[in-house]
């Protein structure tokens, strides 16, 4: 919607769910606000940079109007013509214009998804036949090569090079200290609980599986606004029955079969896959993609044996990629056990097969990269590829390492 404006706003005039400007200029002076409506009424930005000073923008009943010049308005009005003709939508109203567009961007998603994995399949077939590293199919976001060296998991047997001295003052540490979440603290796990439920989209009205639980702290704060949740975990937590005191729409269950009879419109996976113990990724994410309704999506988050702090050991000792310099035997004699993990080398190349096999597309993808100290390039990296690859670039080993999460959302493909 275009509104044109003298300057003067008669906030008299600014209704809610009715929002009029008069003309009281008729030259080329004036200006134009593109006015976007939230669900529930109240007016809602329209997606451009409130940081950047060189754009000018109007407060009304508490939001941001862009304006606009006479030019930028007729460029508006153009695209919003092309638009509605592209999708066949000259005659529909606001709302079937909006599930039309849906609609549209749904089959432009599968589609791209398809294409990205039929040229990575043609990119892993180049790579096995040549023996080299070759490109990657065009990303919004940088990631590593999608090419599989085999073994996709790590190198067994010996390392010969020698230990570094795990005491060494320069080695940088895995995380800041001041964000580890200690056990006994639920003040910290309610806020890290906050942090991982803003991370998942729309919770309003859906009802959600939290699918490896864990001490149940995500899944109550899910259920603040979410039709209603189930938690799930492959062990009980003592925590639970406190936190489902006097909530109606929350639910904990290590039974997995007492899952298989409902629906789900969102499905968390919130740094699960990478620690399956006993069972196979591509089978669960088909029992669970089982369980989505038409519309719903399984959101995960990634956390990649070869990021910095991939092994969970930073509350032992707090090294970055100490879990990757050190073989677990050397490891358990410095008293850390590393906790189940699948130890996966190739982990976008490897968890997007995953989600191929189970007949999952790819809705959205995100990462979160890091850059690769230099102390830690100068002195382990040599080591950390004898023991995780075993052969590979060093280039491409840090272009691994640098990536902390990787997050999904992903949908049954029909």
């Amino acid at each position: 919607m275009i509104v044109e404006s003298s300057g003067e706003i008669n906030l008299k005039q600014t209704k809610t769910l009715n929002l009029e400007i008069a003309k009281t200029l008729n030259n080329d002076n004036k200006q134009y606000l593109i006015l976007k409506e939230s669900e529930n009424g109240i007016p809602v930005p329209t997606g451009y940079d409130l940081n950047n000073k060189s754009e000018k923008y109007l407060v009304i009943n508490g939001a941001y109007w862009r304006i606009l010049s006479k030019t930028q308005r007729d460029v508006f009005l153009s695209v919003t013509r092309v638009t509605k003709k592209s999708i066949g939508a000259e005659n529909m109203n606001p709302e079937e214009i909006r599930n039309k567009l849906k609609e549209t961007m749904l089959r432009a998603s599968k589609a791209a998804s398809e294409f990205f994995a039929a040229f990575d399949d043609c990119m892993m077939a180049l790579n096995e036949f040549s023996g080299e590293p070759t490109g990657n199919a065009p990303q919004s976001t940088k990631q590593e090569s999608t090419v599989i060296q085999k073994p996709n998991t790590l190198k067994a047997g010996g390392v010969s090079s020698p230990a570094p001295d795990v005491s060494d003052p320069d080695w940088p540490v895995a995380i800041n200290p001041n964000l580890i979440v200690r056990e006994n603290d639920k003040v910290e796990k309610k806020f890290r609980a906050l942090q991982i439920s803003s991370l998942v989209g729309e919770k309003n009205d859906k009802a959600i599986l939290d699918f490896g639980c864990g001490d149940g702290f995500v899944s109550k704060e899910l259920s603040k606004k979410a039709l209603s949740v189930v938690g799930f975990d492959i062990k009980q937590h003592q925590e639970w029955e406190e936190l489902k005191q006097d909530v109606s729409n929350l639910k904990f269950t290590s039974d997995f079969n007492e899952l298989g009879s409902q629906q789900f419109d969102l499905i968390i996976l919130y740094d699960v896959l990478d620690h399956l113990v006993g069972r196979d990724p591509v089978e669960l994410l088909k029992s669970l993609s089982g369980m989505l309704s038409p519309h719903g999506k399984i959101f995960i988050r990634c956390h990649p044996w070869t990021s910095k702090h991939g092994g969970h050991v930073y509350e032992t000792i707090n090294k970055a990629y100490i879990h990757l310099v050190y073989t677990a035997d050397e490891l358990l004699k410095m008293g850390v056990n590393l906790e189940p993990n699948l130890k996966i080398n190739r982990p976008i190349a490897t968890y997007e097969k995953w989600f191929k096999s189970a007949n999952c597309t790819i809705f959205s993808k995100n990462i979160t990269s890091e850059k690769v100290s230099d102390i830690v390039i100068s002195k382990y990296l040599n080591r950390i590829i004898e023991t995780t690859w075993g052969d590979i670039n060093r280039e491409q080993a840090v272009k691994i390492m640098s990536n902390s999460f990787i997050d999904y959302f992903l949908m049954k493909q029909n």
